[in-house]
């Protein structure tokens, strides 16, 4: 259920299959990772058309953008931001 090791990136999931596997127990992945793909962030914004966008925990927080949204604020790090 999406604990640890959380995909074949990691060194310890192709034990865990190993394991699985030699006990005859089926693997289905049904976790959730919390993160969206850029298309549903886009839309989420679309949908929600704030007035203020602050895109925060993202790689590339440039690329947050909407059409339907207000001012779009990029913070520094260690910026404080009052709304």
């Amino acid at each position: 259920m999406d604990g640890a090791p959380l995909g074949d990136y990691d060194p310890s999931f192709a034990k865990l299959r190993r394991q699985l596997e030699e006990l005859g127990i089926p693997y289905h992945f049904m976790g959730l990772g919390g993160h969206a793909y850029p298309y549903y962030l886009r839309h989420m914004a679309d949908t929600i058309e704030p007035r203020i966008l602050v895109p925060l925990h993202s790689q590339r927080p440039e690329q947050v953008a909407s059409e339907k949204a207000g001012e779009r604020v990029l913070p520094a790090e260690g910026q404080i931001i009052e709304l």
